[in-house]
């Protein structure tokens, strides 16, 4: 999961406080609410608490996780339904929410609300990792919306799309595929070519999905799926 590279950041050399992370795995969580909906999204929260308590061994980690999560999918949730406030604010949201739960994880772990006199500072800790998940989430989401509209304007008939999220040394991968008729070997041709010329709008929404993950680091690869359709891969660094 995005916990474990998260690790590999070490933010409490810049800010030294305890508790302190980028949230990285909160980028799955967002993703997810936006783009499968409320109760997909908490199954995938329920899924990575329980999954990230098992590899730290604990039942205390269990705790954080599962209260820092589920406040922070409500606050979100609750976010995302006020018109006209973006992922970014919703993040933002979800990033405090999540450091609330935790800190009410702490004061039931150790019984001491001296714990409290760090939850403004996480707060305002909050404005930053918040702003970078929703960054990278916004990020994620343009680009897919740019790969559902390609696959659904030039498929005659509906197609099943498959969404699929892996992360691995230091890198996220985002899995594209769909049971459709594919990519025509000119247009794939012409993606392989790296030409921005002339082309048709299939090949242009696609050059739109590679330049907004070239901007930022990252790559679009795009393939024929088997035994038909399409298939893209988009992988940004952690």
């Amino acid at each position: 999961g995005l916990s474990t590279p998260e690790n590999l950041f070490p933010v409490t050399l810049l800010i030294p406080l305890p508790g302190v992370k980028l949230g990285l795995a909160n980028i799955v969580t967002v993703f997810a609410l936006y783009q499968l909906g409320p109760l997909p999204a908490l199954c995938i929260l329920a899924a990575r608490c329980l999954l990230g308590s098992l590899f730290a061994g604990n039942a205390s980690a269990l705790l954080f996780s599962l209260l820092g999560g589920t406040l922070a999918m409500l606050v979100m949730l609750a976010l995302s339904r006020l018109p006209g406030l973006s992922v970014y604010g919703v993040s933002i949201g979800g990033a405090a929410g999540h450091n609330i739960g935790q800190m009410a994880a702490a004061l039931i772990t150790l019984g001491n609300t001296a714990v409290l006199g760090y939850l403004p500072f996480l707060l305002v800790v909050s404005l930053f990792t918040g702003a970078l998940t929703g960054f990278v989430s916004a990020l994620l989401l343009r680009a897919i919306e740019n790969l559902l509209h390609n696959t659904v304007g030039h498929n005659a008939v509906p197609v099943h799309v498959t969404i699929r999220a892996d992360a691995a040394d230091g890198m996220l991968t985002i899995q594209v595929t769909d049971d459709g008729q594919g990519y025509p070997p000119a247009v794939l041709a012409v993606l392989q070519a790296g030409e921005t010329g002339e082309n048709p709008p299939h090949v242009l929404g696609l050059h739109v999905v590679e330049q907004i993950l070239a901007a930022h680091g990252g790559t679009a690869a795009f393939a024929q799926a088997l035994p038909h359709g399409a298939a893209a891969a988009l992988t940004l660094p952690l």
